[in-house]
């Protein structure tokens, strides 16, 4: 691949010139889905280490790096060798909240946790403090210069367009002083808060590289990628030259009321299968699933009565999404291990967990005893007691098991399930539930554990895989940066229960409404725009094969306006 080869080494030159401290040029980089964007940040970050990485070890400076979620970060930092002189995070977006500030004395922030009081501060708002303190504070522009005089920002196109703007001004203020790296692309902007526009928005004097070729998709899919995307912007890709051909299908199905979407879901992979000639089509192990919202996942991954009742309350969304919700995290790293070591017969494992978490075995419990076997044995017969509870292969209720290890002390329980355990027990002997917590039964947190710890305990284990990534289900919005060899993208906006997408209009089967038009007019952001973002995001996953899956009520009319446009070829829009 010569071309690719002579295109890469030429991007490392101009990065390499625009990452000179001595004469620093900021860049915006392009690079569409499959490009290798992750490697070109990694290779720009070993570039200024072969050349400044011992200055800024002497100096206590850092190269600031900031991409969009953990698990880019895990990635990158692993890519560099955790090299100390890289400071790698994400970022969040924000909203305003001031009417408790005159009776608040110090605020309080976990990035990765709930940030529910009044004293907190969620991701939002600390993301607008940065960017007020940037734009606003002489001094606090001057520390970050001095601290991180690189910024690399990956996915720029996604953050949070307040904060862009004041790193924006901030090198135009200090251009000898300040370089800012943005590695992006427009068409992969999937949420609301990112910058409009942002290509247009970079200053003329930036240097400007792209990578056109996709490295990760076969040669239909590219085809397809650059059909949908030249309705927007027309920027295209090319294929490798040694990539595969590729299969895509378009399943179209008539929408009505009792469908079932388990069985027709499962006929559109079979007849993936055959026309991939790939049988781990049929293995949905094998198959990455993506809906357009978390609870379409939840149902189809069997875990929706865990997850719909905690999913309705707007401050647990978070929680519930990384798995650090108060209750969550204890049934995920402590009940789960345990009953998964058991299930597994591992009685190292099981050892280990009680060691780690029973306050039986904690040698700084209150009324420490003097005969540890028998600590152990006490140990061992509550482990006994809450396994039993799966005798005769039951599945038994998560509310079940919370009871008995609360019973038999085997592990603490959280503060949260105080309310739903204790309400009614006034011996002294249980801890009463924080009025603060909860000032009566109508409380819809409280109300939203009771129905949720209902579900069975299978379905627990169900939305840890998904929280996790071991799931073949994700959302649309969730997959970016991500891929996998077989790819099915669900299209329903009937159960997506949403109004910022519409597959529908999209798709030709609603006209755009006079708000699309009124905001088309204005240069601004419309639902089909959004919506054939997401979906370019989506498609753009697939490393050899595509099912979409679209459910509308004018199974027809699609079909009609997806000829016209040319995205599918007869033979690959099947109904079903």
């Amino acid at each position: 691949m010569p071309d690719a080869i002579n295109q890469e080494a030429e991007l490392r030159k101009k990065i390499a010139a625009c990452l000179d401290l001595e004469k620093p040029r900021s860049f915006f980089l392009y690079a569409g889905a499959g490009s290798g964007k992750t490697r070109a940040v990694v290779e720009a970050m070993e570039i200024f280490r072969d050349r400044y990485g011992e200055r800024f070890r002497q100096s206590g400076q850092k190269v600031a790096v900031i991409t969009y979620t953990n698990a880019a970060c895990d990635e990158i930092r692993r890519r560099i060798d955790f090299d100390p002189i890289f400071s790698v995070s994400t970022i969040h977006s924000f909203e305003q909240r001031l009417q408790h500030l005159d009776t608040i004395k110090h605020f309080t922030y976990n990035p990765n946790g709930e940030n529910i009081g009044k004293n907190s501060l969620n991701h939002a708002e600390v993301i607008a403090i940065s960017a007020a303190f940037i734009a606003d504070k002489p001094l606090m522009r001057h520390v970050l210069i001095r601290k991180h005089p690189v910024l690399l920002i990956d996915e720029s196109q996604d953050t949070q367009k307040d904060l862009v703007d004041a790193f924006f001004v901030l090198q135009a203020q200090h251009p000898d002083q300040f370089s800012l790296s943005l590695f992006g692309d427009t068409m992969q902007r999937i949420y609301a808060d990112g910058k409009v526009g942002l290509e247009q928005a970079v200053p003329d004097d930036w240097e400007k590289p792209a990578i056109i070729i996709n490295h990760r998709c076969p040669k239909r899919i590219v085809r397809l990628l650059n059909q949908i995307r030249a309705g927007a912007d027309g920027a295209k890709q090319v294929p490798r030259e040694d990539a595969q051909e590729g299969v895509i299908r378009l399943f179209l199905i008539n929408d009505a009321e009792g469908l079932d979407k388990a069985a027709i879901e499962a006929e559109a992979t079979r007849r993936m299968a055959e026309v991939a000639s790939d049988d781990r089509w049929t293995d949905q192990q094998e198959v990455k699933v993506l809906t357009l919202e978390h609870h379409m996942a939840a149902y189809r991954g069997g875990f929706a009565d865990f997850f719909e009742p905690l999913y309705r309350i707007p401050n647990f969304k978070t929680g519930l999404l990384d798995g650090t919700l108060s209750g969550v995290a204890f049934f995920a790293q402590q009940v789960l291990p345990l009953v998964q070591a058991l299930q597994s017969k591992n009685r190292f494992a099981v050892a280990q967990v009680v060691k780690d978490h029973s306050p039986i075995l904690s040698p700084n419990r209150p009324s420490a005893s003097k005969a540890p076997l028998e600590e152990v044995r006490t140990a061992g017969r509550c482990v006994e007691s809450v396994f039993s509870l799966w005798d005769n292969g039951d599945d038994p209720a998560l509310m079940e098991v919370l009871k008995l290890i609360d019973d038999n002390g085997l592990f603490a329980i959280p503060n949260v399930f105080a309310p739903i355990l204790y309400h009614a027990d006034t011996s002294g002997e249980k801890e009463e539930p924080d009025p603060t917590d909860a000032e009566d039964d109508k409380n819809p947190a409280i109300d939203a554990w009771r129905e949720a710890l209902l579900a069975p305990f299978s379905q627990l284990q169900a939305y840890v895989d998904y929280i996790f990534d071991r799931s073949p289900f994700g959302t649309h919005q969730g997959i970016k940066g991500l891929q996998f060899p077989r790819v099915t993208v669900i299209l329903d906006d009937n159960e997506a229960r949403g109004f910022m997408f519409s597959y529908d209009k999209l798709l030709g089967a609603k006209a755009p409404t006079e708000t699309d038009e009124k905001n088309r007019l204005e240069g601004k952001d419309t639902s089909i725009d959004r919506t054939r973002r997401l979906f370019y995001v989506t498609c753009s996953r697939a490393q050899e094969s595509l099912a979409v899956i679209v459910y509308t009520k004018v199974a027809d009319k699609v079909a009609s306006y997806l000829s016209k446009l040319g995205w599918f070829e007869d033979d690959e829009i099947v109904r079903i």
